[in-house]
């Protein structure tokens, strides 16, 4: 559960990223 939840956290933080590049 915990490695789960840390892969998670990572794609989040990294779509969040790429979210704000891509908004500008």
């Amino acid at each position: 559960m915990i490695d789960g939840n840390v892969l998670y956290g990572t794609f989040a933080d990294q779509k969040s990223r790429l979210d704000a590049v891509l908004d500008g």
